[in-house]
């Protein structure tokens, strides 16, 4: 045995003068220290390195939104994001609006089964925040289907205004990425760090299934700062006021604040994770 062991270090203080035993070593040692910066990183900004399951936090109860729970999303979308967020404001909101929405929510929402929402512990059915993930999958794009409204056809023309310049699939040579889509907080549980915990947990599930980046884009001042506090890099920025149709008339007016514009942002997560 004390042969064996003795043969073994020889062998590694032979290895140690071979340059691809030492480049091996290095980029361990390099590696090493990247996992510790993220451990400190991740330590003060509370994401966990553990994929995030149904728990509570603080008074309330984080839980993945089964079939049962659509109508109760599709209600809570229609109070407070569909009305509140500045793109759909800007743009209005009609019946057949909230028909669309709908269609393109039920989409997203059968692609994915872990799409987070939050409940207050003491009352389970009440759905009071959700953060929904799209997948931009050039093999499994989500179903086309025909707006009722007119409003969601200039919403479709922005959206393809803004991707067309900055094209992700080719860009970092992916054919799926993650978008985190739709964040939305009840009005009366708002500054309680609730989108800032929906978006830690679903950025950690989502790096722990292999995802090397996450998309967003952020319209809303309050959830951008959550995102840009997290790591989202801005990679593109359009204006309200300077979105065109097909006939070169605007589509939003009297849109000239600074604070109407939508980011395309991207998280990517390190290598060595």
């Amino acid at each position: 045995m004390l042969g064996r062991n003795y043969n073994k270090l020889n062998l590694f203080q032979n290895n140690t003068s071979n340059p691809l035993f030492s480049l091996n070593y290095s980029v361990t040692v390099i590696c090493l220290c990247i996992r510790l910066w993220l451990w400190w990183v991740h330590s003060k900004l509370g994401i966990t390195m553990e994929t995030p399951s149904e728990s509570t936090w603080k008074e309330f109860t984080f839980k993945f939104i089964e079939l049962s729970d659509y109508q109760s999303v599709l209600t809570h979308l229609k109070n407070n994001f569909y009305i509140e967020e500045p793109v759909n404001k800007a743009c209005g909101f009609t019946p057949e609006r909230e028909h669309d929405y709908n269609t393109r929510m039920t989409d997203m929402l059968n692609r994915y089964q872990k799409h987070l929402a939050v409940v207050p512990t003491n009352e389970p059915n009440w759905i009071i925040a959700v953060l929904i993930t799209n997948f931009h999958d050039l093999k499994n794009p989500l179903p086309s289907f025909e707006p009722r409204s007119p409003i969601t056809t200039k919403f479709l023309h922005v959206l393809e205004q803004m991707e067309s310049t900055f094209n992700i699939h080719e860009t970092y040579g992916i054919s799926n990425f993650p978008e985190l889509a739709i964040l939305s907080v009840e009005k009366e549980f708002r500054g309680k760090g609730l989108a800032t915990e929906l978006f830690r947990r679903t950025i950690s599930q989502l790096f722990s299934e292999g995802f090397p980046l996450i998309y967003s884009e952020f319209s809303n001042p309050i959830s951008r700062k959550v995102g840009k506090r997290l790591g989202f890099e801005e990679v593109r920025r359009f204006y309200f006021k300077d979105f065109t149709m097909p006939d070169g008339s605007q589509v939003f007016k009297n849109e000239e604040e600074q604070d109407n514009f939508v980011n395309m942002t991207v998280l990517t997560k390190p290598k060595c994770e």
